[in-house]
């Protein structure tokens, strides 16, 4: 039996937008934000090459390294190096009506739009969803900085109401041919499509904020996705927001404490234990070099960050 050893958080999770074919927003003002975005979400879409493909061009453009370098252009998803990445939502808000970019944004959406949930390759199905997740929470944030860039993905709706994740009305998106919130990709799609026992999909998942695991700058594809959700997975929990030891204190990322039953049921798989935090002890190890410290009688969850993942 396993002992209750965290506290369990129930946060929603992602934006603003008016569809044509959803309920109009009597108020035209959401929280602190006007809801600015003109562009809708449901098409018609033009699209060109594949969602991998535009993706591709999209990260080239917009992702960058924390100090607003450019990241390489190959990875080995075999490595363990220190990896991380930003979003530049300053210069994407910038291209935003250029021509290039507003077509790039259809192509994307008409392709997320057109994914087949019926497809019978599950990998398929979760990488081209976790592309989908991952744009939307980018695009999201640009289409409702009305005047000027927001600070923070989480005020969308009202301040600290994290309605961006969750209110499919507002803020979501056609996917699939169906119109999804952030929350209802993850949590119902993806986590369904793995069982509810494959949790690294909490670490290749974004939400727009600097608190947030590490944004793969490549394109998750049906036949490397299990290398590139380890790859992930390793680069993450390298990094101090996600796991860090401190004098005999082991600080780990809220996404331990909101999602423990995906974690204990991905090692549960291999392995049991009488507590929760030793499941969570055997999750850490397993993606962390060997010989890492972990103190199950001194955990910590580090104070989520949300504000922008920007360079």
């Amino acid at each position: 039996m396993k002992k209750v050893f965290f506290i369990l958080m129930a946060i929603s999770f992602v934006g603003c937008y008016q569809v044509g074919n959803l309920p109009p927003i009597e108020d035209p003002f959401v929280g602190n934000f006007l809801v600015c975005a003109k562009d809708n979400t449901t098409g018609p879409f033009k699209t060109f090459g594949t969602l991998e493909s535009n993706l591709k061009k999209f990260f080239d453009s917009f992702v960058v390294a924390p100090d607003g370098s450019s990241l390489p252009p190959e990875l080995d998803y075999s490595s363990n190096i220190n990896y991380d990445s930003r979003v530049d939502y300053q210069k994407l808000l910038n291209e935003k009506e250029s021509t290039t970019t507003k077509e790039l944004r259809s192509s994307i959406l008409g392709h997320i739009n057109a994914i087949d949930l019926n497809s019978t390759n599950n990998e398929e199905i979760v990488a081209a969803l976790l592309n989908a997740y991952n744009f939307i929470a980018i695009d999201i944030v640009i289409q409702n900085s009305c005047e000027g860039l927001i600070k923070s993905i989480a005020n969308l709706g009202g301040e600290n109401s994290f309605k961006a994740f969750s209110d499919s009305i507002n803020f979501g998106y056609q996917v699939a041919g169906k119109v999804m919130s952030l929350d209802q990709i993850e949590k119902e799609k993806i986590a369904e499509l793995t069982n509810y026992e494959d949790a690294r999909i909490h670490f290749a998942v974004i939400c727009a904020s600097a608190g947030c695991p590490v944004l793969l700058h490549k394109p998750f594809n049906k036949d490397e996705l299990d290398e590139q959700l380890s790859f992930i997975t390793r680069a993450g929990l390298r990094l101090p927001r996600m796991f860090e030891n401190r004098g005999e204190t082991t600080f780990l990322s809220q996404i331990f404490d909101w999602y423990l039953d995906d974690f204990i049921s991905d090692i549960a798989r291999e392995e049991d234990f009488d507590t929760d935090e030793e499941f969570i002890q055997a999750f850490v190890k397993k993606y962390t070099p060997e010989g890492t410290s972990f103190n199950i009688n001194d955990i910590e969850f580090v104070n989520y960050d949300w504000t922008l993942n920007s360079p």
